[in-house]
């Protein structure tokens, strides 16, 4: 291949899978340990752990091949290099180093791995959400139409200057603070259709 043996293109193929693979365990343990949820969020540890072991298989691998540059070992790493110079394990070799490579690109995304227990608690922290918007928003819409209906249009608008606080107030928690670790950065959230606001300004728009 160009001059090149098999084996070279599999070890830096799997080299490329190494770095790569401790840069995101470390970024999701960064993440764990700052945001104190190390003991507590099961699924992110156990997805940086299995990122830390797969990026030690993937090291010995490379260090093996490596051996006969260093005069030792050198029966385990001729038969290192000989399975690293297997075409079809180069071509998944470098398949795999590709996607590692453009997976640690996304690390700014990493964090949605390890934003609470949202994750592995997902069932729970979706109820306790359901009941602050009922309490905090829809309650206060609807005591907001009560009023309009009985021609009280001081205490609708008060309703709803409440109502608006509330969900931003609900919508930062979610989100997280602005500047935070955890805080959404722009672009990083993509809505498939951008708020519409003509049918309110119209009257709900045609029929």
């Amino acid at each position: 291949m160009f001059g090149v043996e098999l084996w070279v293109v599999g070890v830096v193929a799997t080299t490329l899978m190494w770095v790569s693979y401790v840069g995101i365990a470390a970024t999701l343990l960064r993440g764990l340990l700052e945001g104190r949820q190390w003991a507590t969020n099961h699924l992110g540890m156990a997805t940086a752990l299995i990122f830390a072991t797969c990026a030690a298989g993937h090291g010995m691998h490379t260090m093996h091949a490596l051996l006969p540059m260093t005069g030792t070992d050198l029966t385990l790493g001729s038969a290192a290099r000989v399975v690293f110079g297997d075409p079809r394990l180069v071509v998944v070799n470098v398949f795999a180093g590709g996607v590692a490579v453009w997976y640690l690109s996304l690390r700014n995304r990493f964090k949605l791995i390890w934003r609470g227990s949202a994750l592995f608690d997902d069932m729970r922290e979706r109820q306790e959400r359901a009941l602050d918007i009922n309490d905090s928003v829809v309650q206060n819409l609807s005591q907001a139409k009560l009023a309009l209906d009985q021609g009280d249009r001081e205490l609708a608008l008060e309703l709803v200057d409440e109502t608006l606080d509330d969900s931003k107030h609900l919508i930062t928690e979610i989100l997280g603070e602005e500047g935070s670790e955890l805080a959404f950065e722009a672009g990083e959230i993509h809505r498939p259709d951008a708020a519409d606001l003509s049918d309110a300004t119209d009257g709900g728009g045609s029929s």
